[in-house]
């Protein structure tokens, strides 16, 4: 991605690749390829990977596998603590 926008930064100074643009996108602005575009469009983009990746991706998974494991155990250990009661009251 990154040497991609450098490319275009690099590229948007040949006039030939500028006007084959044009010809394809009449109305493209390039005025925001620049390195000040390219830091203004990368650092949001990080922190959304970031904070989909981490924090959204992170919770689904224990929605989905740890917090129905958890469940699990907290009935088990209920059920244990439970049995010493019925025994002592079948006595």
């Amino acid at each position: 991605m990154l040497a991609m926008n450098v490319m275009g930064i690099i590229l948007k100074n040949n006039p030939k690749v500028v006007e084959a643009l044009y010809k394809i996108a009449p109305n493209l602005n390039l005025s925001r390829v620049n390195i000040t575009g390219l830091f203004g469009n990368l650092l949001p983009v990080t922190i959304g990977n970031i904070i989909g990746g981490g924090i959204i991706v992170a919770l689904i998974y224990w929605i989905i596998i740890i917090h129905p494991q958890k469940r699990k155990e907290r009935k088990l250990l209920l059920e244990l603590e439970e049995e010493p009661k019925k025994i002592v009251s079948l006595n």
